[in-house]
C-alpha cells in the first residue's frame, strides 16, 4: 500500500513539475522536476524518502507505446539532458527522454542516512532507484517500451539494469562502461602510454628517459644526493620518488575528463608534454619535471609540495560529488589506477597504500577493498554479464576499456570500439564525428548498426 501510494504522489508531483524550459526545434522542451524516491529499497521496515532530480524533454509526437529513453546519471550533478547517443535515438523515433540523477549527487541528496558514511550510496541501491522510477512512470504510459542508457560508470548501471530488472528494461546502450571492477587498476595508465607513443612519440620517449635517469641516480651515493638536491630535501628517501611518480602521473590525468588533450581530433597540448619537449635550457628532463610539480616553488619540497594532493582518480570531481564517489570506489569498485606496470613511461611503484589513507576515513582497509571488488563482479558477472540487448560502445583510446566489454558475448549482446576514440566520446550524437578523416565512414557504419539494433528492442 505505501509503494502505490508512493507512486500515486509521484504521479501528481509529474503534473505539478514547473519547466525550466528551452526549445528543442521548436516542438520539445526540458523539464526539471523531483522524484519522491525511497531511501532504502531493501528494508520494508525503512519509509523515509529523498527528492530524486529528473529531467524530461516532452515531445509533441508521443504518443504511448512509443520508445521511452531514460539517461542514467552519472557520479556527478545532472545539469539537464545532453545531446548525446540516447538523445538522438529517441528524436529519431519520437520517443519521450528521461535522466534521473543519481542518489547522493548534484541536488539529489537524502536528508538522513550518513552517519560518518554515504549508508544508502551503493550501486543497487541507484539500480532499484531507477526501476522505481520506470514503475511509477509506467503507470502514465503502460504500452511503451524502456531503453536506458549512460556512459562510464552510468554505461554499467545501464548494462545491470537489463541484469537486474529485465522485465522493466527492453534494452541498454552501455559506452565507455568500466563492468569489471578493480583494485588495481594499473592497465590505465598503460594505454596512456600506448596513445602517448602514436600521438607525441617524443614525449613518451622523454618520459622514458626521465624515469631511467632516476633509477640511475637512485642506484648510487652521490647520484642519491643529488635527487636529494633536486627535490629540495636533506636527504633522498624511496618515498620521495613514488611521490614524484604519483604527482606526475595524477599532473597527466587530472582533469574532470582525464587527459582530454588526447582526443582523436585535437594535437596534444599537455604543460608536461610541451614543458620536456620544448627543453632549450640545457636542463634534463627530470630536472624539469621535478621543477614542474613543485610549480617552480625554490623554498618548497616536492615533499611539501604534495603531501595533500598525491592520489591518483580520486578527487577529480569537485565537492562533495568527488567526496561520494571516493566512497563507492572504496565500497564497490576499486579503479585504483596504479603505475605497478612496467608497461607505461612514468616509473613503476606499487602505490596501493595512498588509496587505504582515503579509504580510511569510512574505516575500509585495502583487504576490505578488495572483498568489496570481489563481491561487486560477482554481483554482477565483470566482463561477462549475463545479459541480452545490450549494446557497449568504446573508444580505442580510453583508459578504462580494458575494464569493459570490447568484444560480442552473444548475439543479442553487441561491442562496437571506435578506433582513435577516448572515453565517452562514441556516446556523443552522430554531427560531433562530422569534420573527422577517413576513419569516419568506419564510424558510421558502426552507427548505423547500432541504430537497426536500438529499433529491434521496440
Amino acid at each position: 500500500m505505501a509503494l502505490r501510494a508512493a507512486i500515486l504522489v509521484n504521479i501528481a508531483l509529474t503534473a505539478l513539475s514547473t519547466a525550466s524550459a528551452f526549445s528543442v526545434s521548436g516542438r520539445s522542451f526540458n523539464v526539471q522536476g523531483y522524484f519522491y524516491q525511497k531511501l532504502d529499497h531493501f528494508n520494508p521496515q525503512n519509509e523515509e524518502y529523498f527528492e530524486q532530480r529528473y529531467y524530461e524533454i516532452r515531445n509533441d509526437y508521443f504518443r504511448d507505446g512509443a520508445p521511452i529513453f531514460l539517461l542514467i546519471g552519472p557520479e556527478y550533478r545532472l545539469d539537464g539532458i545532453l545531446q548525446d547517443f540516447v538523445y538522438q535515438q529517441a528524436r529519431i523515433n519520437n520517443g519521450l527522454i528521461y535522466a534521473l540523477e543519481h542518489r547522493y549527487y548534484g541536488k539529489s541528496l537524502p536528508k538522513s542516512g550518513f552517519d560518518g558514511r554515504p549508508t544508502y550510496l551503493s550501486s543497487e541501491q541507484a539500480l532499484a532507484d531507477i526501476a522505481y522510477f520506470i514503475e511509477s512512470r509506467k503507470e502514465l504510459y503502460p504500452h511503451s517500451p524502456w531503453i536506458v542508457g549512460g556512459c562510464s560508470y552510468a554505461g554499467n548501471l545501464a548494462t545491470w539494469m537489463r541484469l537486474k530488472y529485465p522485465h522493466l528494461v527492453n534494452g541498454a546502450i552501455a559506452a565507455s562502461a568500466p563492468v569489471l571492477a578493480k583494485m588495481d587498476f594499473y592497465e590505465y595508465f598503460e594505454v596512456i602510454g600506448e596513445v602517448l607513443k602514436e600521438k607525441v612519440p617524443l614525449c613518451y620517449q622523454k618520459l622514458v628517459e626521465a624515469n631511467e635517469e632516476l633509477t640511475a641516480l637512485a642506484g648510487t651515493s652521490d647520484g642519491r644526493e643529488e635527487l636529494a638536491r633536486l627535490f629540495r630535501t636533506q636527504q633522498y628517501s624511496s618515498g620521495l620518488v613514488d611521490v614524484f611518480y604519483a604527482r606526475l602521473a595524477k599532473k597527466l590525468a587530472d582533469s574532470n575528463v582525464p587527459i582530454q588533450d588526447l582526443r582523436y581530433d585535437q594535437p596534444y597540448t599537455s604543460v608536461v608534454c610541451t614543458s620536456i619537449t620544448g627543453n632549450t635550457h640545457g636542463k634534463s628532463t627530470l630536472e624539469i619535471l621535478i621543477n614542474m610539480l613543485m610549480h617552480y616553488e625554490t623554498s618548497r619540497s616536492l615533499e611539501l609540495n604534495t603531501r595533500d594532493d598525491i592520489t591518483i582518480g580520486f578527487r577529480q570531481l569537485p565537492g562533495l560529488d568527488g567526496y561520494m564517489w571516493e566512497y563507492q570506489c572504496c565500497n564497490e569498485f576499486g579503479y585504483f589506477q596504479t603505475l605497478s606496470s612496467d608497461r607505461q613511461p612514468i616509473g613503476v611503484t606499487h602505490n596501493l597504500n595512498r588509496w587505504e589513507k582515503q579509504c580510511q576515513q569510512w574505516n575500509i582497509t585495502l583487504e576490505m577493498v578488495e572483498e568489496n571488488v570481489r563481491k561487486t563482479n560477482l554481483r554482477y558477472g565483470g566482463k561477462t554479464p549475463n545479459v541480452t540487448n545490450v549494446v557497449f560502445m568504446h573508444g580505442s583510446n580510453d583508459p578504462w576499456s580494458p575494464l569493459g566489454v570490447l568484444s560480442d558475448l552473444s548475439e543479442s549482446a553487441r561491442a562496437f570500439v571506435f578506433e582513435g576514440l577516448y572515453h565517452c566520446e562514441p556516446f556523443q550524437m552522430r554531427k560531433y564525428f562530422s569534420t573527422y578523416d577517413v576513419r569516419k565512414p568506419k564510424w558510421m557504419q558502426m552507427f548505423d548498426e547500432i541504430e537497426s539494433i536500438v529499433r529491434g528492442w521496440f
